[in-house]
Order: structure tokens, then C-alpha cells, then sequence
């Protein structure tokens, strides 16, 4: 954790804990990526 701190410039390590808790949220909700054919089918 205290690695993704310094990398996103973070003073207080609740703030790195908040951000990661929120980034798993988003990640979790996420519905998983288009299928090919249905891209190549929109772009014909």
C-alpha cells in the first residue's frame, strides 16, 4: 500500500485506502468487456 502512496502522491495513507476501496467498487461493478463480433459488427 505504501507503494501505490507514493506513486499516486498521497500524504495520508487513508487517503491511498480510500482510493483503493473505491477503484475494487468500480472494478467489481464493472460489466466485462464487449465480445469481438459485436465490435467488428458495429463497425461494418
Amino acid at each position: 500500500m505504501r507503494v501505490i502512496q507514493a506513486l499516486h502522491g498521497h500524504a495520508k495513507l487513508k487517503t491511498t485506502a480510500r482510493c483503493a476501496h473505491v477503484a475494487t467498487k468500480t472494478i467489481r461493478s464493472t460489466v466485462g468487456p464487449t465480445p469481438l463480433k459485436v465490435i467488428s459488427a458495429i463497425e461494418a
